[in-house]
């Protein structure tokens, strides 16, 4: 609960100072006529966090735990400013019926009713990468270091693990790490995304004569309450929910930038902040930035004072376009500095790219079968193997992007969403045919994972904007002849946000099946129960560990790494990042090896953590454990290095160090 109200002050926070900063020439009277936009706000808040962070540490080297620390003291102060700038005016008092102030109250008593929550990582990704980058940065008190473990994952953007890390760092216990409570984090990323579907809703009132905007909104925030019980909120840490709602966000953010209103620069300031916190936390962001810069540019061409001339536009349009994107751009030239001076960079394109393209074009002609045919069959489900009820929400979803075309209001919502899809596929297609190893082009087996944000950006976007049209347009000259529609109309604001949150809830569902697919926490309990017998063993030394998990994708290899680093240091060194072997290779993960080879190999080793046998490996551990055998299958026994043979291996019952860890 604590990471809830940590990460909410910060987000409310730093987007209270940033209102401050963009109004202080304004008078009273004029803040009261501008439109607060507190989702909008809170959604920037969330994102200038990261780049706070970034600019902070590897900028100013201030160490994160203190940064940490001094930002949400300063995020506490913006925070106690922002609600009493509310209960000051007492025209803004119903700003407290908010998504912003409602849903984490909202979340918490849920919580609360359920008897609590507690995170448990699952997926291979937050072992390897998700979770141990901000463990490692909290270790380090650095965003990044060239002594992290897997320097690979250092070519990725900080943000989402910065984000993590400072959750832990904000309370000055920034070497005690936990990822018990983050289960929160993530849920802050949708709150900022319904509070800025929120106030898109209340600021262009999309459906017209009914009611107030205001009224309109809180129609639309109790349809998101309905679905509450169903848990909208994200179950894993991994980048992809968070990727979507930044996807999401930035045509809602257009949509505010379209409104001829005096906060018209304040939509672009967070446009400009939703774009650069989007690429710090992850780089996909570029397959929407070119539609994105398109909408921009044709906005302020056609926008004000559209009859002035060919020189004054142009102008327009490039200050507008400067406003959007300088940020993005001095965030991005930051951050390739940065990675050029610490990790020595990293090289985009091979060498000789026109050799390697024309290679690979000849070598990968199915990968675009691959990626549209038969290995997607669950993509395909996603999409078009569904209920009748599935086949007409997509109907509407797509109805909502090609009729919003015609909308000179929502017009530009749409251009964005029809480039972005292009863009993503090819980039998609780009991606599987320049990758440079044959993991990343073969191994995966289809789209899926890969598709979910943009079938679910079109899922969430479009049904907003075909209701949006059919209020604004249909149903005004259809209740003057048919009175009954005008009570129909008082359902589409609720329909509209609804089915925005039911969305965002079905594709954070899709990630959480895919994972759950192991039982981590049973092998964090072996992870530790096998530190706890190598202290007891008592090695001067760093002990030497294999991993045996056979016909397995070495996802306990990055579980062990992840949990038994304590410290600047592993508390044993896994000896192989493999964890599976054979006299031939039955998947991508196996090692091809020798018998012989590898029972040498095993014997320079300390200890054997065998999570799964089969017959080959049974063959091979019998000729290292004494006796040949233990009292019962090798699963169920650590084997360590006998103190009287070095050669061979000690039988030693899981059970018991597992009962024995836990006192």
């Amino acid at each position: 609960m604590i990471t809830l109200l940590i990460l909410w002050v910060t987000s409310f926070g730093l987007g209270s100072w940033l209102m401050l900063l963009v109004r202080l020439e304004s008078s009273s009277e004029k803040q009261l006529q501008s439109p607060s936009w507190l989702g909008l706000r809170f959604y920037g808040g969330f994102l200038l966090l990261p780049i706070l962070l970034l600019c902070g540490n590897m900028g100013f080297q201030i160490p994160l735990g203190l940064l940490s620390q001094l930002l949400f003291g300063f995020s506490s102060v913006g925070a106690i400013y922002g609600v009493w700038k509310i209960v000051s005016f007492s025209q803004r008092r119903g700003e407290f019926i908010h998504p912003v102030f409602i849903l984490p109250l909202a979340l918490a008593l849920v919580t609360f009713w359920s008897g609590g929550a507690v995170y448990v990582a699952k997926e291979w990704d937050e072992f390897a990468n998700w979770l141990l980058m901000p463990k490692q940065m909290l270790l380090f008190d650095r965003l990044s270091h060239p002594n992290f473990l897997d320097p690979a994952y250092l070519k990725y953007t900080p943000g989402w693990p910065s984000i993590l890390a400072y959750l832990n760092a904000a309370l000055g216990k920034s070497r005690e790490y936990s990822e018990a409570t983050l289960i929160y984090a993530p849920a802050i990323s949708s709150l900022g995304l319904m509070g800025l579907i929120f106030d898109t809703t209340v600021s262009m009132r999309p459906f017209g004569r009914v009611g107030s905007g205001l009224l309109q909104g809180w129609l639309l925030m109790v349809a998101f309450f309905l679905i509450l019980p169903f848990d909208p909120f994200p179950q894993s840490l991994l980048i992809e929910p968070l990727q979507l709602h930044n996807f999401v966000a930035i045509p809602f953010a257009i949509l505010l930038i379209c409104e001829k209103s005096p906060s018209r620069r304040l939509a672009f300031l967070f446009f400009a902040l939703i774009l650069a916190g989007g690429f710090l936390l992850k780089q996909a962001i570029y397959t929407i930035l070119p539609s994105a810069a398109l909408a921009i540019g044709m906005i302020s061409w056609w926008g004000k004072n559209s009859e002035s001339s060919l020189s004054m536009r142009l102008l327009r349009v490039t200050q507008d376009l400067i406003v959007s994107f300088a940020l993005f751009v001095a965030i991005f030239i930051f951050w390739s500095i940065l990675t050029r001076h610490y990790h020595g960079g990293h090289t985009i394109l091979p060498g000789n790219f026109k050799a390697t393209l024309l290679q690979h074009l000849q070598e990968r002609p199915h990968l675009l079968a691959k990626m549209l045919g038969s290995d997607n069959s669950e993509l395909i489900d996603l999409i078009w193997n569904i209920s009748p009820l599935g086949k007409v929400w997509h109907a509407i979803s797509a109805l909502g992007i090609l009729v919003a075309l015609f909308s000179r209001r929502y017009r530009w919502a749409s251009v964005v969403s029809l480039g972005f899809v292009a863009t993503y596929f090819t980039a998609l297609y780009w991606m599987f045919l320049m990758s440079f190893s044959v993991y990343e082009a073969d191994l995966v087996s289809g789209l899926f994972r890969f598709m979910i944000p943009p079938v679910y950006y079109l899922r969430i976007l479009g049904p907003w904007l075909f209701f949006a049209v059919l209020g604004e347009n249909a149903l005004p000259a259809l209740s003057a002849h048919i009175p009954a529609i005008r009570v129909a109309a008082w359902f589409l604001p609720f329909l509209a946000f609804f089915t925005a949150g039911l969305e965002i809830h079905h594709a954070h569902r899709i990630y959480d099946l895919q994972i759950g697919k192991m039982s981590p926490s049973s092998l964090t309990k072996e992870v530790n129960a096998l530190v706890d017998l190598i202290h007891v063993q008592g090695w001067k030394r760093q002990s030497r560990v294999y991993i045996i998990a056979q016909g397995g994708d070495a996802r306990e290899y990055f579980m062990a790494r992840y949990v038994s680093l304590k410290s600047d240091r592993l508390e044993f060194l896994i000896a192989s990042t493999v964890t599976s072997w054979g006299v031939k290779k039955e998947n991508i993960w196996m090692s091809q090896i020798s018998p012989s080879q590898l029972s040498s190999d095993f014997q320079k080793a300390d200890a054997l953590w065998v999570v799964k046998s089969d017959l080959f490996m049974h063959r091979i551990l019998q000729q290292v454990v004494n006796g040949g055998k233990c009292p019962g299958p090798f699963e169920k026994y650590f084997l360590v290095k006998s103190s009287k043979d070095g050669t061979r291996f000690d039988c030693v019952s899981k059970t018991e160090r597992l009962r024995a860890s836990s006192v």
